[in-house]
């Protein structure tokens, strides 16, 4: 079954469809909340998951409504999973993108200028990172 008619046939609830869904994007959108969640709470992780099977079934599964066949199910589900993201972290601080921010932050002694603290700091952080910073406090 294709994407089109697989998304036709959860909107209209039919059981072996949304079976069929779940097997074929259930792992898609377990990736999809881990990579946007940036961290290895899998409690968190599970519930995201959770909460976005559960926007797909609620309210006589109005969520499929919005979905458009000229694109591609794992756009939208994509939207879907940043949404449910959206909800679970609204007032939430993410983890830290790299653990070493702990170990940065305890080498800021008081006093020390903030430029040589972000160039000291330059080597751990990935490329992009280091242009953004360097492009925002250093140029």
């Amino acid at each position: 079954m294709d994407d089109r008619s697989l998304a036709a046939a959860c909107a209209r609830a039919d059981r072996a469809a949304w079976d069929e869904f779940v097997s074929r994007y259930g792992k898609f959108i377990t990736f999809a909340v881990r990579r946007q969640l940036r961290e290895a709470n899998e409690s968190l992780v599970n519930d995201v998951v959770q909460n976005v099977f559960m926007e797909l079934l609620k309210d006589g599964r109005k969520a499929w409504q919005r979905y458009d066949p000229r694109y591609r199910l794992t756009t939208w589900l994509g939207l879907v999973v940043l949404t449910q993201v959206d909800h679970a972290t609204r007032g939430r601080k993410l983890a830290p993108i790299d653990d070493r921010t702990a170990e940065l932050e305890a080498e800021v002694a008081p006093g020390t200028e903030a430029k040589e603290l972000v160039q000291r700091a330059m080597p751990v952080l990935a490329e992009r990172e280091r242009l953004m910073i360097a492009l925002f406090y250093i140029d």
